[in-house]
């Protein structure tokens, strides 16, 4: 495993390697007549060839002219070039470790009072191309310079060298010892290929301009963060097989001025579970979804501790505190800027399905404090769960802007999490070709069994009018509303029963359009009634005596009589509109109705 930690050291105390790094003194001596023309490209080249610690040598740049100077060393050099302007005149230099103009390297600092510095480039007997010119020549004239070598060096350990600014050009180092680089100019990347063959740390220590450390394995960015002088950043463990372990370090803002770093690579006997500080979302601690094995703690009551952990898009997550009595601590699910996702049970110490933001390739884990009497330190243990669901609700969702579209004729999965939740859904009702007002369409909304609460469904119109309401008081039910809509935009919320985390509720919705002729009004306002089909005089007669009847009791006040079963010797108890979600009592085997079990508790009728 490895843990990674940036931990700054004061200035007064720079690491032993950053002195080590300093370049030795150059040679007094400078070298002219070495600027012979023609030596404006690659081919042209005039060859400089180092042999000791440092050199000089001159030349100079009339109007419109470029030099280009091919410097050869023996295998393993690493110097920092030195072009400065006799004249302090504005330089422009650049380097290409081959000759293609692809492969060119600039290192244009404007203002930099005639000098340009390329530090840390690497050096071969076949020998790398330096090509230097002036910026604004025409207005200066014939400029005079001169070239510095400096040969680099440390007593132990690794110094990085360009180019190394992708995976392809990552400069291979030990999986142990120090490394010692530099960014420069803006924009550097520096890329380090190792592989983890036993428990370690990586320690950065960094300059005071910002810059963004990483850590990747394989196609994946396991750590990063963005370090400066006086932070300290950590991160967790990742595998300790692992093969080709990436570590990249990037400038963020403008350089003007070299910038040297370090990080040292040391073996570890053993690793702790936590690595602090790790109190906010910057220095969240890297878990992986197993990371049930491992025990963190909270110190006191004011510690808090970030955990972050790679989560795809595909999943749905819910992480539990393992490991302490009820209360005793707080779980929260942050995005990248710190927003809550995901319900949270009363307690604190659940926090429901949640998927990732769209953009987004990790979630972060909050734990703090809870109850006033818990004693610390404060040890638990995290428990990540996930489960594959294409297709689900996006916590937060309890406002008509927060919510969760529901298409037509698809299945999404929610929760009513913790007591009291509100999940809110936004359905569009499509128009109908040839109906421009009225109902386009029958829209029906289901919830499937199963689901161990109670529920409740509302539907509103897009100016807040309630539309529809349904509840289903007995548990595991499934409900249906439906109603004929026109088209436009509706609101459903679903709430009731449960802290249930376990098991998530199904609620589809779909859409049956009408046609024009089912949409069209009667003509000249007449009431339809529905006609007796020929030769079917019997029912016909059925249906008159029952109208009769209703209307004479109308008149009387009475009740209107009950429609009779067809056959009344059968004396099983038949329920009452069965698709009106009303709690029916079960029969047993007796005949006798089986009173209700289990009752649910009451749901607020505005929970809107």
């Amino acid at each position: 495993m490895l843990a990674i930690s940036c931990s700054p050291k004061p200035q007064e105390d720079k690491p032993s390697g950053l002195k080590n790094m300093a370049p030795p003194s150059i040679l007094d001596e400078v070298q002219a007549g070495l600027d012979v023309e023609p030596n404006n490209t690659f081919l042209q080249a005039t060859d400089i060839t180092l042999t000791g610690d440092g050199m000089q040598w001159a030349g100079t740049l009339p109007v419109g002219d470029t030099d280009v100077w091919r410097i050869k060393a023996k295998s393993g050099t690493i110097v920092d070039i030195r072009v400065v302007s006799d004249d302090n005149a504005d330089l422009v230099a650049d380097f290409a470790p081959i000759a293609n103009d692809a492969e060119r390297r600039y290192y244009d600092v404007p203002g930099t009072q005639g000098t340009e510095i390329l530090p840390n480039i690497r050096l071969t007997p076949q020998g790398g191309f330096l090509t230097v010119k002036a910026r604004n020549d025409e207005k200066i004239g014939e400029i005079r310079y001169h070239v510095e070598l400096q040969r680099l060096s440390v007593e132990n350990g690794t110094i990085e060298s360009e180019p190394d600014d992708d995976r392809d050009a990552a400069l291979q180092i030990p999986s142990n010892g120090q490394v010692s680089g530099t960014l420069y100019p803006s924009g550097d990347v520096d890329v380090f290929r190792t592989q983890i063959q036993s428990p370690s740390t990586i320690s950065f220590s960094m300059p005071d301009t910002p810059a963004e450390v990483s850590v990747e394995l394989r196609d994946k960015m396991i750590w990063s963060a963005v370090s400066k002088s006086a932070q300290v950043l950590t991160s967790d463990m990742i595998p300790a097989d692992a093969q080709n372990v990436y570590i990249r370090v990037k400038s963020l803002d403008s350089i003007r001025e070299i910038m040297r770093y370090q990080f040292e690579i040391a073996p570890l006997s053993e690793i702790p579970d936590e690595i602090e500080p790790n109190n906010t979302i910057d220095m969240a601690q890297v878990v992986q979804e197993e990371v049930q094995k491992l025990e963190f703690s909270l110190s006191d009551a004011s510690d808090i501790d970030f955990f972050r952990f790679a989560a795809s898009k595909d999943r749905v997550y819910r992480v539990r505190l393992n490991g302490i009595a009820e209360g005793m601590a707080k779980i929260t699910i942050l995005d990248s800027k710190s927003q809550p996702l995901g319900d949270a049970l009363s307690n604190g110490q659940v926090a429901c399905d949640t998927s990732i933001p769209e953009g987004q390739s990790d979630l972060y884990i909050r734990v703090s404090a809870g109850a006033q009497n818990a004693e610390y330190p404060l040890k638990y243990r995290l428990n990540i769960e996930s489960d594959e669901i294409a297709v689900v609700e996006h916590e937060p969702n309890q406002t008509r802007e927060q919510a969760t579209s529901l298409v037509l004729d698809q299945t999404v999965k929610g929760h009513i999490f913790p007591a009291g939740d509100v999940d809110i859904y936004r359905i569009e009702v499509p128009a109908v070709e040839g109906i421009p007002s009225g109902p386009a369409g029958v829209l029906s909304i289901d919830t499937e069994g199963g689901y161990v609460a109670a529920l409740q469904l509302k539907l509103q119109d897009k100016d807040g009018f309630e539309i529809s309401q349904v509840k289903n008081v007995q548990y595991s039910r499934p409900i249906h509303m439906s109603i004929d809509a026109p088209a436009g935009i509706y609101y459903l919320a679903v709430s009731g029963g449960g802290d249930n985390c376990n098991k998530a509720y199904a609620l589809r919705s779909s859409f049956v359009a009408n046609t024009p002729e089912q949409a069209a009004p009667p003509q000249d306002g007449a009431a339809e009634v529905a006609q007796p089909q020929p030769g079917n005089d019997a029912q016909a007669a059925a249906i008159d005596a029952d109208v009769d009847a209703l209307i004479r009791a109308a008149q009387a006040g009475d009740e209107p009589p009950k429609a009779q079963p067809e056959n009344p010797g059968d004396n099983k108890a038949q329920p009452e509109n069965p698709g009106d979600n009303k709690p029916q009592a079960e029969p047993d085997n007796s005949g006798e109705p089986k009173p209700q079990s289990n009752p649910a508790p009451a749901v607020d009728e505005d929970a809107f």
